[in-house]
């Protein structure tokens, strides 16, 4: 398993603004799709880290931002969101 740093929810609260729950539901587990600048999927609930935040998590998203020259390895971050589409947690994926 990979390692997840709790980041907390700085900036992804603006960038996910525009997030619908008609545009998630249309999302398939694990199928990446553009979005702001790099890639967005849907994760199953396996992936949920209830125990770890202590909240429910209703959706899980990972999001890939795009790769640069600067820094070749951006990782990814794991946002888990309740049922209202509020955040959890944001993980750093390493």
């Amino acid at each position: 398993m990979a390692g997840h740093l709790p980041i907390g929810s700085a900036g992804f609260k603006y960038m996910l603004a525009d997030l619908t729950f008609e545009f998630i539901m249309e999302l398939e587990d694990f199928k990446r799709v553009p979005y702001k600048g790099g890639k967005l999927c849907l994760l199953p609930d396996d992936y949920s880290m209830n125990s770890e935040h202590g909240k429910k998590d209703s959706v899980i998203l990972c999001w890939e931002p795009a790769k640069s020259k600067v820094y070749e390895d951006s990782g990814a971050y794991e946002i888990h969101l309740n049922r209202n589409l509020n955040i959890n947690e944001v993980y750093l994926v390493m």
